[in-house]
């Protein structure tokens, strides 16, 4: 499934009746040079754990997932999860989380779930109003 494709994406959100929320500042890159230079740059491997803030459709999660040992990736807005189950249905080492990141007590989170990773990064398309 190619993410980086506008017609694929706009397929999708539609079959989930998902419409952008301005209230959450949503806005989801599907540049196919922005995700994996991202992902690069962080230089994440098997021993590192990657929490990822705002999925969206999951563009960055997947190109995460494919060198991280383990993604968590923490979205606010419900209507998501659908999408996503739908976009990172292959991967086994992401886990997407509910919640408020700037409510989450995000050091019991690392310690939950990155127990055995030798780091852990964070890595995000982050909403303007954060």
């Amino acid at each position: 499934m190619n993410l980086y494709d506008y017609n694929t994406v706009n397929r999708i959100l539609t079959a989930h009746g998902f419409t952008f929320s301005k209230a959450l500042g949503q806005n989801f890159i599907i540049d196919p040079d922005v995700c994996p230079e991202m992902v690069e740059n962080l230089c994440a491997g098997e021993e590192t754990g990657v929490m990822e803030i705002g999925p969206g459709i999951g563009v960055l999660t997947k190109e995460l997932c494919k060198t991280a040992g383990k993604v968590i990736a923490i979205e606010l807005d419900k209507r998501l999860f659908p999408v996503l189950k739908e976009t990172l249905g292959e991967y086994s080492n992401v886990e997407i989380i509910e919640g408020d990141v700037l409510k989450l007590n995000l050091n019991a989170v690392i310690k939950d779930k990155f127990s055995g990773m030798s780091s852990v990064k964070v890595c995000a398309n982050l909403p303007y109003y954060i």
